[in-house]
């Protein structure tokens, strides 16, 4: 269902992203519904202004493996114009103060809600 609804998108998953996934996918084995997703397409995020935004977000969020995640998403989404969904309060802050449009994961949940509504 998500893949249809976001199918006029680019949707995109930070490599890693991806890892911290995969370090929950044996506490939580539906993750691996998202880490075989062949919609999503995987992004380094390692040019030099990706990493310049990275290195802000690490500064802001930490350095947990949540916190990693959380970076990689909000500085791929500054560099490449993309909009980010992100379930930290003080990320999205971060973020949309550097003009990064950023929506929190309930968004995501209430956008899928309603596209199974619809149809």
């Amino acid at each position: 269902m998500l893949d249809r609804l976001t199918a006029a998108y680019r949707r995109v998953v930070p490599q890693a992203v991806l890892d911290e996934l995969q370090a929950g996918e044996l506490a939580h084995p539906p993750l691996a519904d998202v880490l075989n997703a062949d919609w999503l397409e995987v992004v380094a995020g390692d040019g030099l202004a990706e990493l310049r935004a990275f290195a802000y977000y690490v500064q802001v969020l930490g350095a947990g493996l949540r916190d990693i995640g959380e970076a990689s998403v909000l500085a791929w989404a500054e560099v490449n114009g993309g909009i980010a969904v992100i379930d930290e309060r003080a990320g999205r802050q971060a973020a949309q103060a550097r003009g990064v449009v950023v929506h929190g994961t309930l968004w995501g949940s209430v956008a899928l809600a309603v596209g199974c509504l619809g149809g």
